[in-house]
């Protein structure tokens, strides 16, 4: 008998909590999806062991976040359906059903609709596991054919994964049940969530000023002050606290706005709707603030997936545009067992080899130490008399390269060759400081063992500026001004006729760690978050792993970015679901009262609008002005070509569409349920 009520239950609860159980089918959907590209064979081939290994601990700490919020989820439901169903196990227990019996009865059905979630999603999460796979592949530029990759260890994991989601909280609200008495169960859907503050107007309207004061001050401080891991730790706490306390304060807010008869409170449904909604939100507190921190985690993580994207696009391969190139601080080197073992390894084009040259003088970065904004912000990184640095961004001279060795290299690239007149100099540098030193060459002439030279111009082609080809920048100047010059450091590189073979860096860092060689004055330039520095690099081998790790973490944000939104809105679209029946009085009564069907829809999205709105609205604000002061400051330390809005802007786009889905589900749900209730 049990049984069969069971499954009926739960076939009624699949039609009302739909919302949940979709939600509940992309969660494990992900879950699988993401954990099984760990063990997928076709990714282990393709990556080095130490790349590879890095894919478990960012999907592992993923998997965590996602557990701990999706665990929230089930449980706030459990407890929600429990108080929906309360009358219902207060009969049963009337006509003398044993505690234990409801407690397992409803076990049983959420069980069901646990395994119905979990076995919907794992087709969905193979479709969305292949998806995944095709944008690693192309992203990586590897050949790859469409195939559905199950295996035993990716299955079990999954399941053990959503296993832990439903069993801590089936198991808290089984206990609940088997201690109810009638009386409870009867009393318990009557029951809201404890407001933070209640009926104390006064205290509200303090919390809610006290909050906008924080998320002011907050901004002011965050665009205007150097950030401390402590600071930051702080400042976010802060914020998540602010957050709760704004919608604390904003009941009492509207409570004295509606008291005081504020001017457009009769003015259409105003005061229908501002009454709604001030009741609503007194009730439900802690919600609305839990589902804007989870809003701002998810926009923030979508942004910073975004600005990963963005860099591998733009700036990844051009970082590195040489197959093949080492330093080394001699002046007289060979690099023959270096270049041996290449040649053993890789069908090698061409190699060419060529020295930097000092003049003793450090002018051109001395200008930048004073002019470059980068060294505002971080003044221990300049050359300085008693040493006192954390590090040294540029070499203790000016880096200077013969106009033969710059034309011979450009060539290899692919690039024309350029010229220079007797008595003048060109500047090779990264895009992000072109301006500077722009500005230095237009207002200097530089010196040269007695020999004034005047500036030609600037270019900015990728040129391996991280320690190899000078540091951020190098100076060409024509041959016989040059070879005058002291060779300072000594530089090879080769171009190869095809792609480098996996481990070929790690054999060429092997020789290099057994000359147990200590190197003095490399300086890789002022690259900072995303830097690829390395006095060996193999073009191929850097790119794949560095791919690899920007796919795994960008992957992983989407991960929790994704989870967290759909567990938000499932939130809001239940909650609001359950009130067509709970104000069934209110819409008749307007019905009533001569408002037809078109009106009564036009209150019904007001009001669906603004409990979407709110929570939306402020998340985008808080993460928008964050997401924002993140991107610039991206964009300074990479150099990347970028708008500051790019990343929040595609962030909201993106996840604002699937936050519109949910209300236009949330709103047709809610005229069924309210007109099936009406009727």
């Amino acid at each position: 008998m049990l049984g069969k009520l069971s499954i009926r239950n739960a076939k009624r609860s699949l039609k009302d909590y739909g919302v949940f159980i979709m939600t509940m089918v992309m969660i494990s959907a992900l879950i699988f999806a993401y954990n099984s590209l760990i063990f997928d064979s076709d990714m282990k081939v393709v990556m080095f062991d130490e790349a590879y290994a890095a894919l478990p601990v960012f999907i592992g700490l993923a998997d965590f976040f996602v557990i701990l919020i999706a665990s929230w989820l089930v449980n706030y439901m459990m407890k929600f359906m429990m108080k929906k169903r309360s009358r219902e196990f207060a009969i049963y227990q009337l006509i003398g059903v044993p505690n234990k019996k409801i407690s397992r009865l409803y076990v049983r059905e959420s069980s069901i609709l646990e395994i119905i979630a979990f076995i919907i999603g794992i087709v969905f999460g193979v479709v969305l596991q292949i998806i995944l796979k095709t944008i690693f592949f192309s992203m990586m530029h590897l050949p790859w054919s469409i195939k559905v990759s199950i295996n035993w260890q990716s299955m079990a994991l999954s399941s053990v994964l959503y296993l832990l989601v439903y069993l801590l909280a089936l198991m808290k609200n089984s206990r609940q049940l088997k201690k109810m008495t009638i009386r409870k169960l009867l009393d318990m859907d009557q029951q809201n969530e404890v407001p933070g503050v209640k009926k104390h107007k006064v205290i509200s309207v303090i919390l809610f000023i006290l909050s906008i004061g924080y998320f002011i001050a907050f901004f002011i401080i965050m665009f205007n002050v150097e950030w401390s891991l402590i600071g930051v730790a702080l400042s976010i706490s802060g914020l998540v606290i602010a957050t709760y306390f704004f919608y604390i304060g904003v009941t009492g807010f509207l409570s004295s706005y509606i008291d005081n008869r504020g001017k457009r409170l009769f003015y259409g449904s105003n005061l229908f709707l501002s009454r709604q909604f001030t009741s609503k939100i007194t009730t439900m507190q802690i919600t609305f603030g839990t589902i804007t921190v989870l809003m701002i985690v998810v926009l923030l993580n979508s942004s910073y997936a975004f600005m990963l994207n963005d860099y591998q696009d733009k700036m990844l391969e051009s970082q590195l545009p040489f197959d093949f190139i080492m330093y080394d601080k001699s002046t007289d080197t060979d690099f023959e067992p270096y270049l041996s073992t290449v040649k053993e390894n890789v069908d090698v084009k061409e190699i060419y080899k060529y020295s930097i040259y000092e003049s003793s003088s450090d002018e051109v970065s001395q200008y930048m130490y004073r002019n470059y904004s980068y060294f505002k912000k971080h003044p221990n990184h300049k050359k300085t008399q008693n040493n006192a640095k954390d590090y040294q961004s540029y070499f203790d001279y000016d880096t200077y390269m013969k106009l033969s060795d710059y034309n011979k290299l450009r060539d290899m690239l692919n690039q024309g060759k350029v010229s220079l007149k007797d008595g003048e100099y060109m500047i090779q540098c990264k895009e992000k400081i072109e301006s500077y030193l722009k500005g230095f060459g237009s207002d200097n002439e530089i010196e040269i063992n007695g020999n004034k030279m005047k500036f030609a111009g600037i270019e900015t082609i990728p040129f391996s500026q991280t320690g190899h080809n000078g540091s951020d920048y190098i100076i060409i100047v024509p041959d016989n001004v040059a070879i005058a010059m002291k060779p300072y450091y000594s530089i090879v590189v080769a171009k190869f006729n095809e792609k480098a073979p996996q481990g070929l860096q790690q054999k060429l860092q092997k020789l290099e760690e057994a000359k147990n060689d200590e190197v003095q004055n490399w300086c890789y330039g002022t690259d900072q978050i995303i830097t690829m520095y390395s006095r060996i690099a193999v073009r191929d081998n850097i790119l794949g792993e560095t791919k690899f790790l920007l796919f795994t973490m960008s992957y992983v944000l989407f991960y929790i970015a994704i989870t967290f939104l759909c567990i938000a809105l499932t939130v809001l679209a239940v909650q609001q679901l359950s009130d067509s029946f709970k104000y069934k009085f209110r819409y008749d009564i307007l019905s009533r009262l001569g408002l037809n069907q078109q009106e009564i829809h036009r209150i019904v999205f007001k009001q669906i609008g603004i409990y979407y709105l709110v929570p939306f609205v402020l998340g985008v604000l808080l993460s928008g002005i964050v997401g924002i002061y993140v991107s610039n400051v991206f964009i300074f330390y990479t150099g990347i070509h970028s708008s500051i809005f790019n990343y929040i802007g595609s962030s909201v786009l993106l996840f604002g569409g699937i936050y519109f889905l949910y209300f236009v589900i949330t709103y047709v749900g809610f005229k069924r349920g309210l007109y099936s209730t009406l009727n």
